[in-house]
């Protein structure tokens, strides 16, 4: 019997070809993503269970989204936190509205997921969590502040996460995949913030 996958992120890139990948082997994917009507309707050939999603939304959202999700298959066996955003900007120009919207992605939504579902999860006594990081979780670059500090702090969280469910959760796994840089869409939709300072053009 095949696993259940909750996914974020799913509209292009990791998630999307996680997606396909799962669904060709016949396991159940739940596929969410922002606007999810008109974002995932290329997936809906797939068989793929679609989600409205946006994991910036608050923790109450959030849980009443995971709490929909955790119906449509009676369980969940998989988390993949794999939503993300990318702000361009030296820190000079980028304001703290700028970073907070980094961190509100890349690191709050996947945080908040994790509190909805773990309830389940441990209550079920088995299940992994899968957080899809970046090498800018442990590299910096210049005008990627934005970005890197938030994996930074995603790094530090699923770690002590990992820790914590070693000792009071044992049937569940913790895992953070850092990848480089790959050809996905995320390239085509970085941000730039507004050029603010001269010496920085």
């Amino acid at each position: 019997m095949g696993l259940t996958w909750f996914i974020t992120g799913c509209s292009s890139g990791f998630g999307e070809a996680l997606t396909r990948q799962l669904r060709s082997a016949g396991d159940n994917v739940i596929a969410t993503g922002r606007n999810a009507e008109t974002k995932l309707s290329h997936l809906k050939d797939t068989g793929a269970a679609i989600l409205d999603l946006d994991v910036s939304s608050s923790p109450e959202v959030i849980k009443s989204k995971i709490d929909e999700a955790w119906s449509i298959y009676d369980g969940i066996d998989v988390v993949v936190n794999n939503a993300g955003y990318i702000l361009s900007g030296a820190v000079e120009e980028l304001t703290q509205e700028d970073m907070e919207k980094s961190f509100q992605v890349n690191f709050h939504g996947p945080m908040n997921i994790t509190r909805a579902v773990l309830p389940y999860l441990r209550e079920k006594g088995s299940g992994t969590l899968l957080f899809v990081g970046s090498q800018a979780g442990w590299h910096a670059d210049p005008s990627a502040s934005g970005y890197c500090a938030s994996k930074f702090a995603l790094e530090g969280a699923v770690e002590c996460l990992s820790k914590e469910l070693a000792i009071f959760a044992l049937g569940l796994k913790v895992l953070i995949v850092e990848p480089g840089y790959c050809r996905t869409p995320v390239f085509n939709k970085i941000q730039h913030v507004e050029a603010r300072v001269p010496e920085y053009a």
